[in-house]
């Protein structure tokens, strides 16, 4: 499977489903239903995910390799606040709910899949998460950091519009992170 370009998700309730919808950079599409019982498989794989991201950044700062942290000079009476820096200039973005361009291709099929296994995989580009029925091909998603915390979000949001009664933890991975990263010791 190519990079990923968008993820989508909506609540059917006539299947009392979640479809999946996966585009792909080649113009291809990938569906998958996503049922109650795998949402609820599928949220701690995808907190895992986040955590490993998250230890792996707190790890890069200075703070948490006991390393002193850059001097800062002091401020001064007469120095005005500084401005928040200015984000680049950029085409605005597409709403989410844009309509969605026909995919060219669907790998898997037109009808969307039903899900039931989840693994993890490391490859050439990092940690993949294998979302596949039960017979059958699935795909492998190398997501990124930012594809991560999408599909998350996405996933919250989708399951409290089906109503499941399930506890997707709202502030993650903060309250997550709280709970399982090592203790550091600050001098």
């Amino acid at each position: 499977m190519s990079d990923l370009s968008q993820i989508h998700m909506s609540f059917e309730p006539v299947e009392d489903r979640v479809l999946l919808k996966l585009d792909t950079t080649d113009a291809s599409r990938f569906q998958f239903w996503l049922t109650r019982r795998y949402v609820k498989l599928l949220w701690p794989v995808l907190l895992e995910l986040l955590l490993k991201d998250e230890r792996i950044a707190v790890r890069r700062r200075p703070q948490a390799r006991h390393e002193p942290s850059p001097p800062r000079a002091a401020p001064q009476a007469d120095d005005a606040p500084a401005a928040a820096p200015q984000a680049p200039a950029t085409a605005p973005q597409a709403p989410a709910t844009a309509p969605q361009a026909p995919a060219a291709a669907y790998p898997l099929g037109a009808t969307p899949v039903l899900l039931s296994r989840i693994t993890l995989k490391t490859t050439e580009r990092g940690r993949a998460l294998s979302i596949l029925p039960e017979r059958g091909k699935g795909v492998d998603l190398a997501l990124d950091q930012s594809m991560l915390h999408s599909m998350c979000k996405l996933l919250r949001d989708v399951a409290a519009k089906a109503d499941w009664g399930l506890t997707l933890d709202k502030d993650f991975p903060i309250a997550a992170l709280g709970a399982r990263l090592p203790k550091t010791k600050l001098n």
